[in-house]
């Protein structure tokens, strides 16, 4: 298998193990959002959340991005009380007096997927990743500063002039700490 077939099928890998989906409820928070346990007084702006320390697991959570979308309301008697969007919010604390099914919302994070004086929603969420054009985007790098790299060190050792003809004619592919040239190999 192809150096690069292996490397679409480890981001196709990552891609569907980070697709799972969790129900919660969400319920609304004012601000001050500052300090937090995870930022102390370093203001994170205002699309935020607090997790049940079950979910906020003693700070590893600090930081975590997570993609969250309505789903119903917990009061059927409003109607119309989606806005339809999507958000993506980072966790900046633990809360202490929620349930361990809650989801703390920022105010205005809150009031772009419901209507704030709900308090409560149901919502689906899920840990955000990169997409697959991020995820290219950081392996273009990658490459580039894996090729840049072998010049450097080309330029160290003096083979210079040697370097840049090798990688004019024979393009380096580059994972992890391993470069392979993308010559075909001939018997011969």
């Amino acid at each position: 298998m192809g150096v690069v077939m292996k490397a679409l099928v480890f981001i196709n890998m990552v891609v569907c193990l980070n697709s799972v989906v969790h129900a919660l409820q969400a319920v609304v928070e004012s601000p001050p959002y500052v300090p937090s346990r995870c930022f102390g007084s370093k203001d994170q702006g205002v699309m935020v959340a607090k997790l049940h320390s079950s979910l906020f697991a003693n700070g590893r959570a600090c930081g975590r991005k997570y993609r969250i979308r309505y789903t119903s309301g917990t009061n059927k008697a409003i109607h119309d009380a989606c806005t339809g969007n999507t958000i993506v919010v980072m966790v900046i604390d633990q809360c202490k007096t929620c349930l361990a099914n809650d989801l703390v919302l920022s105010q205005e994070a809150f009031a772009k997927i419901a209507r704030p004086n709900l308090g409560r929603v149901n919502i689906a969420y899920q840990q955000y990743e990169l997409s697959i054009i991020e995820l290219i985007l950081l392996f273009e790098v990658y490459i580039f500063v894996c090729q840049l790299t072998n010049l450097l060190i080309g330029i160290f050792y003096g083979g210079f002039q040697d370097l840049i003809m090798q990688n004019m004619k024979h393009p380096v592919m580059c994972f992890s700490t391993k470069c392979f040239s993308t010559k075909r190999r001939t018997n011969e």
